[in-house]
Parts: C-alpha cells; sequence; structure tokens
C-alpha cells in the first residue's frame, strides 16, 4: 500500500473524529451527556493535533516533479567519413587467401593451385 495514501486516510479519519467531538452536543446530546466534557474536549484537540501531523507529513511526502527545459539539440556538421582499407575488416584479405601455407609465404614462392597442378590419371 502506499504511505501516502495511507497517511492522507489517518488524517481524515482523525479530523472526522475531532468533528464528531466537537459538536457531540449537536450531533447526538443524549448520548454524550452523561460522559464529562472536558475529557472529550482534551480528546477533540489531540484528534485535531494527529490531524494535522498526519496531513502535514502526506503533504511534505508527496512526490514533487519539477518540469525542466528539454536540452537544445546540438547542431553539428555533416561528417564525412573517410575510408581506410586497413580498417575495413568487412571485406576479405587478399593476403589471408595468397598465405594458405606458412613455409610458402617465409620463402616468397606463389602457393600451388588446384588448377595448376596436373591431375590426370595415367
Amino acid at each position: 500500500m502506499n504511505i501516502g495514501i495511507l497517511r492522507i486516510g489517518f488524517a481524515i479519519f482523525w479530523f472526522a473524529i475531532a468533528i464528531v467531538l466537537i459538536f457531540r452536543t449537536t450531533l447526538a446530546p443524549d448520548q454524550f451527556a452523561r460522559i464529562s466534557g472536558q475529557n472529550l474536549e482534551l480528546a477533540a484537540i489531540l484528534a485535531l493535533a494527529l490531524g494535522f501531523w498526519n496531513g502535514v507529513r502526506w503533504y511534505l511526502g508527496r512526490v514533487r516533479v519539477v518540469p525542466q527545459k528539454p536540452i537544445p539539440s546540438r547542431n553539428l556538421p555533416d561528417r564525412k567519413e573517410e575510408y581506410i582499407p586497413e580498417l575495413d575488416f568487412t571485406r576479405p584479405t587478399e593476403t589471408a587467401d595468397r598465405l594458405a601455407d606458412p613455409r610458402e609465404a617465409a620463402s616468397g614462392q606463389e602457393p600451388a593451385t588446384p588448377e595448376s597442378e596436373d591431375t590426370r590419371a595415367p
């Protein structure tokens, strides 16, 4: 349960008790005739104090949303992207295809391709 609802509920409850105790002779004079007036007046003052206390706690506990100014957008100049082939990792490299065998790369010879070898049966 939300604590704010609980606090405002208690404030309303205590104010209702205070109103009933303050206007007891007007609301029901026969029921309150047997009870002494001084004790009920103190109870009404206590109920008003508790209602006021819970009302203040509810008011101070509310979440306040402060409107903020929108952040102005910055107008940056258009960037021209520079193409650097050494940093383009989306294309397969030519050297990876040529350097399949590290021993051939060290000797500086071209690797043998299947088309250049004679694969005919004798």
